[in-house]
């Protein structure tokens, strides 16, 4: 759910912006940082980060599980698998940290 959730948020962010970019076609680089001092599209940017984060997780989850497993790496590929998921977790807390330094001058 969370996924198709994400994805429906990440399709229409990428409308949002391709909406910008053929109605103003001829939009300055003044003009893009304004709508994006906006608070709503500040907001709906950050709600699109925590969707394409949450999104590449759960798929990559996913991969990692079907992927490294006993049966086909041996015994160590429950801690393999626990690695992976721990630096996969780290960049991406980073990345949503990272984003909200960008969009929110936190």
């Amino acid at each position: 759910m969370v996924q198709r959730i994400g994805g429906i948020v990440i399709f229409l962010y990428a409308l949002f912006i391709l909406w910008n970019l053929f109605v103003n076609e001829s939009m300055s680089y003044f003009e893009w940082r304004q709508l994006f001092e906006s608070k709503i599209v500040k907001f709906f940017s950050w709600v699109t980060v925590f969707s394409l984060i949450s999104h590449a997780w759960i798929g990559i989850h996913c991969v990692i599980s079907d992927y490294i497993t006993v049966r086909l790496i041996g015994p160590k590929a429950l801690v393999i698998r626990k690695i992976f998921m721990s630096f996969l977790t780290v960049i991406l807390v980073v990345y949503f940290l990272w984003s909200a330094l960008i969009l929110w001058g936190l």
